[in-house]
């Protein structure tokens, strides 16, 4: 599993994926039920929160986009150099894997 502390998890509305994100860079889908890790999402940064698309139960045009971000922690801001942390969101597919 992860190799630092969780810093969030995220279950979808229909409780059929739980998602967690980590300081060591790595977000997490699991099976809610066993925990068993069915997808390992690498985020480059620590991942602070990751959230599911709203349209992931849509009707229409379904998505299975998850958002994570992160960064360095907000209290280390302003004593590293402006390349140093950064914070990063991005957007994943889970069917194509991208």
């Amino acid at each position: 599993m992860h190799r630092n502390e969780i810093l969030n998890l995220t279950v979808s509305k229909d409780y059929t994926m739980l998602f967690s994100c980590s300081r060591d860079g790595t977000c997490r889908l699991l099976h809610p039920e066993s925990l068993e890790e069915v997808r390992k999402l690498n985020h480059d940064f620590p991942c602070r929160s990751v959230d599911i698309s709203p349209l992931y139960l849509a009707e229409d045009n379904q998505k299975f986009h998850v958002i994570m971000c992160g960064g360095q922690d907000a209290k280390d801001v302003t004593t590293t150099g402006q390349q140093a942390g950064g914070f990063e969101i991005k957007m994943h597919n889970l069917i194509y894997n991208e």
